[in-house]
């Protein structure tokens, strides 16, 4: 089935599809229908990403990638939007990279075990290594990225004094351990126990429940004013 050349000022149920796809792939576009300037920017960010002419007009090539890209099931996007109202509360610019995690929950690296794909490729760096590290950089707007737990993100947040007392949200959480290393961001704090959401767990992203012990540390990535 052909699928017709899409730009700014188009309307109807095929521009609806589009920005479902574009949200699947966490891009923040509001699903009404209309081709407007929220939806250019998307689409000229995706073309941008996959080496695209990024003139922002959904013609064969960018339809060709939007098409790889899976709907996601009702009950994910239910969880999603309970996860998001969690939020209130939280500050700038932890609740930015929150919400930028929480819309990532269920994307998955094609094929799996590659730690490659294009639902994840937003996240990664490309290179097939994993990438726990990358995700929580691209999260937090850290560029270059941080690759690494053990060797990138811990001396970075040891030397500049970012290590914290406690897990707070927003805050990565690095568990380092000799021979690996693995981290996510927090998404809450529940006494002992932690939610975080975090890359590469089973070939995705995955929202996970953890009680640190004396392995885990907690960065703070962000600025204090």
């Amino acid at each position: 089935m052909s699928l017709p050349t899409i730009q700014r000022g188009s309307h109807g149920d095929d521009v609806r599809d589009l920005q479902e796809r574009l949200r699947a792939r966490g891009y923040g576009v509001t699903v009404d229908g209309m081709y407007g300037r929220g939806t250019q920017a998307a689409i000229v960010s995706l073309q941008l990403a996959h080496g695209l002419t990024a003139d922002g007009i959904c013609g064969s090539a960018t339809w060709a990638v939007l098409a790889a890209t899976k709907r996601e099931k009702p009950q994910t996007a239910k969880v999603r939007n309970q996860l998001l109202a969690t939020l209130e509360g939280v500050p700038e610019p932890q609740r930015s990279a929150l919400d930028a995690a929480i819309r990532d929950i269920g994307k998955r690296e094609d094929p799996d075990g590659s730690n490659l794909g294009a639902d994840i490729a937003h996240l990664i760096v490309g290179d097939g290594a994993p990438w726990c590290a990358d995700a929580c950089s691209a999260w937090a707007g850290i560029s270059p990225p941080l690759r690494s737990v053990g060797s990138s993100w811990y001396p970075w947040a040891y030397n500049n004094g970012r290590i914290l007392d406690a897990p707070e949200p927003g805050a990565i959480m690095l568990i380092k351990h000799p021979s690996a290393g693995h981290c996510g961001v927090v998404l809450s704090v529940d006494g002992d126990e932690i939610r975080t959401i975090e890359g590469n767990v089973r070939n995705s992203v995955a929202l996970c429940t953890r009680k640190p012990d004396d392995t885990y540390y907690f960065v703070r990535w962000w600025n204090v004013r």
